[in-house]
């Protein structure tokens, strides 16, 4: 069977340009939809593209601080690791000090422990020292119980003996109405000291002659102000020079009359 085929309606004009003109508006509107879809892609892919940027700034600022970090962290774990090293340092030395210091004071308490010895010998030392003083000072007294000593007594000559020693020693006991004999002499000799001056030690036998003496001599000068016993007195030439009589007196004795002699002078002055 034959296809039959249509021809398309005639349109009026009227008709062709309503259609043109539907046309035109369906091309326009395409055209500005097209126009639309175009200018919100590009804002999609300018947002990306900020987007994509800000990203990489960040990941950027990131990795800039993650790398800032791992230095600090490498840096204090370094600073840390030189601080137990100096710590390690320091307590050694410590302990060194601590050794040093704990042998000090053993060597200190081992030094005071002699010293404490030493002053406890030394306070024994002194007692004993004491006691054989006092022990030598009686010794010294029994000793010149019996002794006078006559200072300034001038020599006879430059050979002197024990003759004319005993001469002088009557002489002088003589003169202050004392008599003895050259038997009551037990014992004479002339000592001289540094200055040049010197003292005749005479030991009789017996110590009551020797108070005897002493006593005669303070009343013979006490009677006698003016005139005082001197060398003129026992019948000596040559210048006259004082002459003085009194005990024999121990070293200890002749300490401490120096020392009461000079602080009387030192009053005086």
């Amino acid at each position: 069977m034959p296809r039959v085929e249509r021809s398309p309606p005639t349109m009026t004009p009227k008709q062709q340009n309503h259609s043109d003109t539907d046309s035109s508006s369906l091309a326009s509107t395409e055209t500005k939809q097209c126009l639309s879809n175009q200018r919100n892609k590009r804002r999609r892919e300018s947002g990306e593209d900020r987007f994509n940027d800000f990203k990489t700034e960040i990941l950027a600022l990131v990795k800039e601080l993650s790398e800032n970090q791992t230095a600090m962290l490498n840096k204090l774990v370094k600073d840390v690791a030189e601080i137990k090293v100096q710590n390690s340092k320091i307590q050694e030395s410590n302990k060194e000090i601590e050794r040093s210091l704990e042998f000090l004071s053993h060597q200190y308490d081992e030094i005071k422990s002699k010293i404490e010895n030493l002053e406890q010998e030394r306070r024994q030392h002194i007692l004993q020292i004491s006691t054989l003083e006092s022990k030598l000072e009686d010794i010294e007294r029994n000793l010149k119980s019996s002794t006078i000593e006559i200072r300034n007594l001038p020599p006879a000559a430059k050979t002197e003996t024990r003759a004319d020693l005993c001469r002088f020693a009557t002489v002088t006991c003589k003169a202050l109405n004392i008599g003895i004999k050259e038997n009551d002499i037990k014992n004479i000799y002339r000592l001289k000291d540094k200055s040049g001056k010197s003292t005749v030690i005479t030991e009789f036998l017996c110590s009551s002659t020797k108070h005897e003496v002493i006593k005669a001599a303070k009343l013979y000068n006490k009677q006698n102000s003016t005139q005082r016993l001197n060398s003129a007195t026992i019948g000596l030439e040559g210048e006259t020079v004082p002459i003085y009589v009194s005990e024999a007196l121990t070293s200890k004795g002749r300490r401490l009359l120096y020392l009461a002699r000079d602080l009387v002078a030192n009053k005086l002055n």
